[in-house]
């Protein structure tokens, strides 16, 4: 009878139609598992939607990174006790996670106190040293205020520094089966780390790489100067940020 035929190839089709949508389900599922603690929701949404977009074995990409470090806290953390360290620590990162992931930057690390955010990857942002700028500048307005009303609690707390680098990197799945990190690697992100660091020098709060200005229309600072960061060949030029106010 010509039906069977018919009927087996529905059935054939109905198994390997319920075997896509599992399959695509635990893919859903491992992505938004992977993801979900430090890319902002949106960003995992948009992966799940476009999965062909993560490539977890590597690749080069242009990103802008934003590096963070609040002064005086290590001091404080050797005269404090525990529970009070960690709820005041807790209390300043779960708000300069909720800047970042405003701005859709990814986690790339948090370190003590200090904050490793890039941006452009997974999910790549044309505009990402503006964003990168954007949330530097935001994430300084919030920390100056918070070490303000800590200091007049009787907690002392010096400033967070922030460096905002861009520059050509490796992102990609670092790590074995059991333990991945999806993380960049390259040159740009020491830098960014440098120029966290010279604000000590500097007097400053937030500096940013030439690079990273180049590619912002609205750039608002003035220049610092031609600086030779450490492990730097070549002198860069380097600017502070400022708000419009």
């Amino acid at each position: 009878d010509p039906l069977y035929p018919s009927l087996a190839l529905v059935g054939i089709y109905f198994i390997s139609s319920v075997s896509r949508y599992r399959q695509t389900e635990r893919e859903h599922r491992w992505i938004r598992q992977a993801f979900s603690s430090y890319v902002s929701r949106n960003l995992v949404e948009h992966l799940i939607k476009h999965p062909e977009q993560l490539k977890l074995g590597g690749e080069r990409r242009d990103c802008t990174f934003v590096l963070t470090d609040l002064a005086g806290f290590t001091g404080l953390v050797e005269r404090s006790d525990p529970a009070s360290i960690i709820g005041l620590l807790n209390e300043y990162l779960e708000e300069m996670m909720a800047i970042a992931f405003r701005h859709d930057g990814t986690l790339d690390k948090i370190v003590g106190d200090a904050v490793a955010i890039m941006f452009s990857a997974p999910v790549t942002q044309p505009d990402h040293a503006a964003r990168g700028v954007a949330c530097a500048i935001e994430m300084d307005a919030f920390a100056k205020g918070f070490s303000q009303r800590k200091n007049a609690a009787g907690i002392p707390l010096g400033n967070t520094r922030i460096g905002v680098n861009s520059g050509n990197v490796i992102v990609g799945n670092v790590g074995g089966s059991a333990v991945f990190d999806y993380r960049p690697l390259g040159d740009a992100i020491n830098t960014a780390s440098r120029l966290e660091s010279l604000n000590k020098h500097l007097g400053t709060r937030v500096c940013v790489a030439g690079e990273t200005v180049a590619q912002c229309a609205d750039f608002i600072g003035r220049p610092a100067g031609r600086m030779q960061l450490k492990g730097k060949r070549d002198a860069i030029m380097v600017y502070e940020a400022l708000t419009a106010a």
